[in-house]
């Protein structure tokens, strides 16, 4: 009998324990759903799922990839002399901006294999840079000091040491990383979580035609 006892008293203190913690989910446009629209609405070329835990309440977003947006002059002036001071490349006003951005996860243990990613592939930037005025950064996230895994011997990364870039475009944390792409017109498109390069060069084609 005193087994059982045990038994019920587990099971009431794990459903108590159960029913502290609430969970919530969001679609792309940041309307709470159910759980099962939340992953019927999950599509990975469309939307990328994220948790954020936050005390009793986990929630689940549906974070849409591809963002347009625009920077405003005194943001696009600030932003440039950024990456001039980081880079020690000047950012010309007619320049299209490319920056590879790494996040700060994983952190990616280090044996000698390097990344096999695309678009540390040589043909990476060679076929970027067919696209004219193209100006193409590597910036990690302070938090990754893992570049070796990530072709440090030859990729020259610079630090978004004030975090501004992250501020700005990557409001989100993705497993790997993400890219934006800002015209002279301060227009840009950004694009969450892994990607390639295709996605890179498709989307800088289709930022320069934004006004």
């Amino acid at each position: 009998m005193k087994k059982y006892f045990i038994i019920i008293f587990l099971l009431v203190s794990y459903f108590s324990f159960s029913q502290k913690f609430k969970n919530k989910y969001l679609d792309i446009n940041n309307n709470e759903i159910t759980e099962r629209e939340f992953h019927k609405q999950k599509d990975y070329k469309v939307n990328y799922p994220i948790f954020i835990q936050y005390d009793s309440l986990k929630t689940g977003i549906l974070v849409r990839r591809k963002n347009i947006g625009k920077l405003d002059k005194i943001e696009l002036n600030q932003l440039k002399e950024y990456l001039t001071k980081l880079s020690n490349e000047k950012i010309n006003s007619n320049k299209v901006i490319v920056l590879n951005y790494l996040s700060s996860t994983p952190i990616t243990p280090y044996f000698g294999e390097k990344s096999h990613w695309s678009i540390f592939k040589q043909d990476y930037l060679r076929d970027l840079n067919k696209i004219p005025n193209i100006q193409q950064i590597w910036v990690n996230n302070p938090d990754n000091q893992n570049l070796e895994y990530f072709h440090s011997d030859r990729i020259k990364w610079v630090e978004d040491s004030d975090r501004i870039i992250e501020k700005l475009f990557f409001p989100f944390e993705f497993e790997f990383g993400s890219f934006v792409v800002i015209n002279s017109n301060g227009n840009y498109i950004s694009y969450y979580a892994e990607y390639g390069k295709k996605n890179v060069i498709d989307f800088t084609k289709e930022c320069l035609k934004l006004k």
